[in-house]
Order: C-alpha cells, then structure tokens, then sequence
C-alpha cells in the first residue's frame, strides 16, 4: 500500500524485504479511503454465504412438510379415520391430543 504521489521504494526491516499487497486479512488496504472494492468484495461475500444455506433452508421446508404429513397420517390411522372422511386436521389434533411435531421442534430449539 502506498499513498499516491510517493515514490515506489523497496522497505527492508531485519534484512528482508517486505511484499507490498492490496489486501490484508481479507479486506483491502488502500490510502484514497476508497471503499468500493472492499464494498463489493462484502457483497459477493454475502451472497455467497446465502447461497451455501439458502439449500438447506429450502431442504428444512421439505422435511417439515415431510414429518407434519407422516404425523398427520399416524394420527389418522390411530383414530380410525381414513383422507375421504374430510375431517379438518384441527379436528384430529383435537380428538387425539397430539401436539404437533414441528411446533415442538421449534420450542426446543428456542
């Protein structure tokens, strides 16, 4: 890194020279004050972070509606009650007394 206008020079401490870079730790180090690379550089960072959960947020929904039709169909099988008696899932929740799955997942979670 070197501030506009200064000569280019090599810098030597303890008989090395040291690499002179653009980044440090990740982010760019520049003199102008200039945050538009680095700026860009969080942004592509973001979304790319989204993009890696953004699958398993999608796969989550899938297995939810997964176990909540399994435990809906359990119930109905224990009472005896078949899809073509078209009783409303609350009317089941309510006959049985089972709490529903995911609603327990999420109170543990928390």
């Amino acid at each position: 890194m070197r501030s506009d206008g200064v000569a280019h020079s090599k810098i030597v401490v303890g008989g090395n020279e040291l690499e002179e870079v653009e980044s440090y730790l990740g982010q760019e180090v520049n003199m102008r004050h200039d945050l538009t690379k680095e700026i860009s550089q969080r942004i592509r960072s973001g979304w790319k972070a989204f993009n890696s959960v953004k699958d398993v947020l999608k796969a989550k929904k899938k297995e939810e509606k997964r176990l909540l039709t399994t435990q809906r169909a359990m119930e109905r099988s224990m009472l005896g009650i078949s899809l073509r008696d078209h009783i409303r899932n609350e009317e089941i929740r309510c006959r049985n007394g089972v709490k529903d799955v995911i609603a327990e997942l999420r109170a543990v979670a928390e």
